[in-house]
């Protein structure tokens, strides 16, 4: 006798409740998974922002003093700090002439390292013949092969940031006047804050082809407050226009005192002006700094046109941003901090000590 056993089938409703529990799983994991790789991000935020402060320390201990937020060049600090952070290469290819070739198209004024052009010679920014650009497809030239400010290294990129190819641009420089020269001031601060033949107008971001060409920056030093808007501002900084401070003597304390500060950038509508497509807009490694006076980042995530590029702030869970101390510490922020009390920890010397400033998770 030959006997046939039925195989047994799941029935649709079976199926839908597995289906459905999957589900439920995925959505309960999926959360926990996230946080995980933010809790990473940060941490390998944390460690850049660490190596940043202990390259400006190392290079405090072989020239007794802190780089400069920016120099007559408006070269920011992190290109002199490019050997402590085996970037020897990059280093060796960037111009910190201080009196430049003659500008063939800005004249006596193109001084700034964006804005340079050495016939014949290495440039640190492609060379922009016909400025401004308004073609977003205009081609970089070559040679050079590689330009003084070209490149992208892991330790200037906050993880949880858009991508460097995911943004539009990077910022040169912030160009504002701390006072114009005989205005009130406090000591060896008066004057005007920059270059000669330089004219203040705001963040200034790479139109193209250069925007193309420089790298890509998610760290900025912390220059205080901007005396344009504080003529009497006692909230300078350790790194400001052509500083000459030094870890090895902050009033305030090391550990009270900001050194280097997240800038995850922003969202601006350019509408292709300057050759530049509407989009995320970050740093680049030569700007020197920004200034605490714009207060905290709040709204990052909002692709608005009209936030995030003018301020640190980051795209961490929360918008916590990341702090490196100049005793080498980093500690977070929240972006809804005390606006007196970030600009008390931005200064250096104005006799605010504030203490416990870790925030969130």
């Amino acid at each position: 006798m030959l006997r046939s056993k039925a195989k047994r089938a799941f029935t649709l409703i079976e199926l839908l409740v597995v289906i459905a529990i999957i589900a439920v799983l995925i959505g309960l994991l999926l959360p926990a998974v996230q946080k995980v790789r933010e809790a990473a991000n940060r941490m390998s935020c944390s460690n850049n922002l660490h190596q940043i402060a202990l390259a400006a320390a190392n290079y405090d201990s072989a020239f007794m003093k802190l780089p400069p937020g920016t120099d007559g060049r408006l070269i920011g600090p992190l290109v002199r700090l490019l050997p402590y952070l085996e970037q020897n290469a990059q280093y060796s290819l960037y111009i910190f002439d201080v009196t430049p070739a003659y500008d063939p198209i800005l004249g006596g004024g193109g001084i700034v390292y964006y804005n340079i052009y050495n016939a014949g010679a290495q440039w640190d920014v492609p060379n922009q013949t016909n400025r401004p650009r308004t073609n977003s497809t205009d081609v970089v030239p070559r040679p050079p092969a590689i330009y003084g400010c070209e490149g992208n290294f892991k330790v200037f990129h906050c993880p949880s940031a858009p991508a460097p190819e995911e943004t539009v641009s990077g910022m040169l420089a912030c160009n504002y006047i701390y006072n114009k020269p005989g205005d009130p001031g406090t000591g060896p601060f008066d004057g005007f804050w920059g270059p000669i033949g330089v004219t203040a107008g705001g963040h200034t971001f790479s139109a193209a082809p250069g925007r193309d060409v420089v790298g890509r920056c998610n760290y900025l030093a912390v220059a205080g407050e901007c005396r344009r808007y504080a003529p009497y501002n006692i909230y300078f900084g350790l790194e400001h226009f052509n500083s000459k401070t030094t870890i090895g003597r902050v009033p305030d304390g090391t550990s009270n005192t900001l050194l280097f500060g997240e800038y995850a950038g922003g969202w601006i509508n350019w509408g292709g002006s300057g050759g530049i497509p509407s989009g995320w807009n970050t740093g680049h490694w030569s700007c020197g700094f920004d200034y605490s006076c714009f207060g905290l980042d709040t709204n990052i995530n909002m692709n608005d046109g009209g936030h995030g590029w003018w301020s640190f702030g980051s795209d961490h869970a929360g918008g916590l941003i990341q702090f490196a101390y100049a005793d080498g510490s980093v500690r977070k922020l929240s972006p809804q901090v005390d606006f007196g009390t970030f600009l008390a920890l931005s200064g250096y010397m104005d006799g605010v000590v504030v203490q416990n400033q870790d925030q969130g998770q």
